[in-house]
């Protein structure tokens, strides 16, 4: 009977109201409502049917399971029909809150069922999508409190997706402990049949040594995740491995090396028919092998699709690379061009998010609004419940009592006729007692229709709660998406390896987006590396940083100004001008350092200034001391001192000395008991790790950073940039 209910669903698949109307069905009426692993496979048939249509309809219908086997009390389907709702809500990334609801469910019911196998991996999935929205620290707690039940019950299947999950977590922030996760991983892959997995650990595994710049050992291990991609016919992973090598190669400056695995993306980008990263790509290499016009090529290709798609944040990285391919032709005119073009887009994209964080702040209040009501009617349903079961049991009381007087009375009446005045008064006490039940009786009924308005009601304003949930993952993602274009205005590694043999970059937003940021270039025979402080972080901060390094580049391409005095003068006026500051009484602003580098022989001369930030540096001549070059106490922006004016620094270092520059981020850090790390303590170790390479100091000052401050939160965005000359 299973198999012919089963072969009909397939049969009226296209019809999303028939096939729940079937299936539903079939779980009340078939007799195996008994035997809750009958429903299981049912469950199963019914999942593998949505499959082959569309998702909507596989969440529609875990919906309607689930209130119907609750009403009927089936447990075991309501596990089954939340796991079924999770697995789709799990390909949904915007409907973050809903997946969240549905996998406590799912824990709920697994947790009674002490199915310790599902309370791991529902623990997992829990992670999985706190890590999405973007909550690190609870993320691991879920990740590791799952690992923690598969452990204690040998559940090899859950342990393998949980060091999996674990080691794709530290991948980026702690590489040894990621790669002892993914190992431990691959040692239960015989539990696990989905060869993806296995692939996407060998490719953790080799992003942990790049992190770590054992570029051996990850070219290595790329190679065998390559392999297994190649086994398996697995265009995808084929083409996200080619790209990680030919990044490694690039850095090496072996360009050869590196077009031959990106030409192997771009051709399994073709497959997947998503070319555009690839082919820029291939420009960016050719770029740096000084071949132009075979860049423009792959450029004009990106082009193509980007006019296809039309999506602002596509052109600005297009014509981001058309501005560097006329830069490198010398043809300047085209560049302003398109630079100009990159930044009309930049601020389209700019104005958008504006608009979506607007939506975003009132979509949150009405959510907390429909969140207080909710749980108003909640606990006014619950009351009412309540109420409901004692009047039923006083209904029944009475109608007992009823009954116990009247089997009396007739008792009495036919064994003794002297008792009939006695008789006839408790007929009339009966008569009050039915009287009575009749009353209560309908009162019990109101009582119903008055619950059944409360949950009409309730109904209505979780929907209007599930409209507001989807509303604020669509403003959160819009969000996220800026942080592409944020990175895009960045100096790219590949620019900088360039300009500097032995340097570092620590850039760490607090929230999605950030205020500070960083503006790299070399100009004839002078290199400017700036760093810049905005006022607030998050999304206001972003769009100060996007303003300021807007009219950065107009104050040095269009001005021409090189003086790094007068830029930061003329960058000050144009900060309020740009923002109405006098008419609007504003005082938003930022804070920058800016450093000229020339070279000398066997030494480079730097020239210095400062609003409000400082500079610091090592002589090789003096290696046991750190200097310190104070900048003017004055802001950019704002309400600001007229008469103090910025005022150049002039140094000159020998070959191998290191300066650092960076915001206030760093040394303003707070612990947990809300102390400052401080200058000094930054200062002091600077000089302690002087000994070190400069990709190996950026560890250290990272994990002087983490010690600092555990069991806390970051307290701002962090920028600081170390350069050996």
């Amino acid at each position: 009977m299973f198999r012919i209910y089963f072969f009909s669903c397939l049969y009226i698949v296209s019809s999303l109201h028939h096939l729940c109307a079937q299936k539903l069905d079939i779980l009340e009426q078939r007799p195996w409502v008994a035997h809750p692993d009958s429903a299981a496979r049912i469950l199963d048939n019914i999942k593998h049917v949505l499959e082959k249509s569309h998702g909507e309809e596989s969440g529609a219908f875990s919906i309607a399971l689930i209130k119907k086997a609750k009403a009927k009390e089936k447990q075991k389907i309501v596990f089954e029909a939340y796991k079924l709702q999770s697995s789709y809500l799990l390909d949904h990334p915007s409907k973050s809150n809903e997946t969240i609801h549905s996998i406590e469910e799912q824990l709920l019911y697994a947790e009674r069922s002490q199915n310790f196998l599902e309370i791991g991996l529902a623990y997992l999935n829990l992670g999985q999508v706190l890590r999405g929205m973007g909550k690190p620290e609870k993320a691991l707690r879920n990740m590791l409190k799952g690992l923690d039940v598969l452990q204690k019950h040998n559940e090899n299947k859950g342990l393998y997706q949980a060091y999996s999950n674990l080691g794709n977590f530290y991948c980026f922030t702690e590489p040894a402990k990621a790669r002892t996760y993914t190992e431990k991983a691959l040692a239960l892959q015989k539990y696990t049949q989905d060869p993806r997995s296995i692939i996407s650990n060998i490719n953790t595994i080799a992003l942990s040594y790049q992190q770590e710049q054992n570029k051996t050992k990850a070219i290595e291990t790329y190679e065998i995740a390559l392999q297994e991609a190649v086994k398996y016919k697995d265009n995808e992973w084929q083409g996200i491995i080619s790209g990680n090598m030919a990044m490694i190669y690039v850095q090496e400056k072996a360009y050869e090396k590196a077009l031959q695995y990106i030409f192997k993306d771009l051709q399994a980008s073709k497959d997947l028919g998503n070319t555009t990263n690839a082919l820029l790509g291939v420009a960016d290499i050719y770029l740096l092998k000084q071949q132009p016009e075979t860049a423009k090529t792959y450029i004009d290709s990106a082009m193509a699709i980007a006019q296809k798609v039309k999506k602002a944040a596509l052109f600005v990285v297009v014509y981001q690379r058309y501005w560097k391919y006329y830069k490198t032709v010398k043809n300047f005119e085209k560049a302003l061009l398109h630079f100009q073009n990159l930044i009309h887009y930049r601020d389209t994209i700019q104005q958008q998010a504006q608009a979506t964080q607007i939506k975003q702040v009132q979509s949150q209040y009405d959510f907390d609004k429909q969140e207080e009501q909710i749980a108003l009617l909640k606990d006014k349903d619950r009351l009412q419940e309540q109420n409901i079961k004692q009047q039923r049991i006083i209904n029944y009381s009475a109608i007992a009592v009823g009954m116990i007087l009247v089997g009396f009375i007739y008792f009495l009446f036919r064994n003794n006729q002297k008792t009939r005045k006695l008789n006839q008064a408790l007929q009339i006490q009966k008569e009050e007692i039915l009287t009575q039940n009749e009353e209560i009786l309908t009162q019990n009924e109101e009582l119903q229709q008055n619950q059944e308005e409360i949950l009409t009601q309730r109904d209505f304003i979780e929907k209007q709660h599930s409209d507001l949930n989807i509303q604020n993952r669509q403003i959160q993602n819009s969000i996220k998406s800026a942080l592409t274009i944020q990175t895009a205005v960045l100096p790219t590694y590949s620019y900088l390896n360039q300009l500097f043999e032995n340097y570092f970059v620590l850039y760490q937003p607090k929230d999605i987006v950030s205020g500070d940021f960083y503006w790299i270039e070399r100009i004839e025979h002078q290199t400017f590396v700036i760093v810049a402080d905005c006022t607030g972080h998050g999304v206001p901060g972003a769009f100060m940083s996007l303003i300021a390094s807007n009219i950065l580049e107009k104050v040095i391409f269009q001005q021409q100004t090189t003086d790094p005095a007068e830029m930061l003068n003329l960058m000050h006026q144009m900060v309020v001008k740009s923002l109405h500051q006098k008419e609007n009484n504003d005082v938003t602003g930022l804070d920058m350092a800016i450093a000229v580098l020339e070279n000398q022989e066997d030494a480079t001369q730097i020239t210095f200034v400062g609003a409000k930030r400082p500079l610091y540096y090592v002589d090789a001549q003096q290696p046991k001391a750190i200097t310190t070059l104070r900048g003017t106490r004055k802001s950019l922006g704002g309400y600001q001192n007229e008469d103090v004016q910025f005022q150049n620094q002039t140094i000159v270092l020998s070959k191998n000395s290191r300066f650092y520059i960076g915001s206030d981020g760093f040394a303003d850090q707070n612990n947990v008991q809300r102390k400052r790390l401080g200058e000094m303590a930054l200062c002091d170790h600077l000089l302690a790790i002087q000994d070190m390479d400069m990709k190996v100091q950026k560890n250290s000052l990272i994990a002087l950073l983490q010690t600092h401050m555990k069991n806390t939160t970051q307290r701002d965005d962090i920028l600081l940039i170390g350069i050996q000359l």
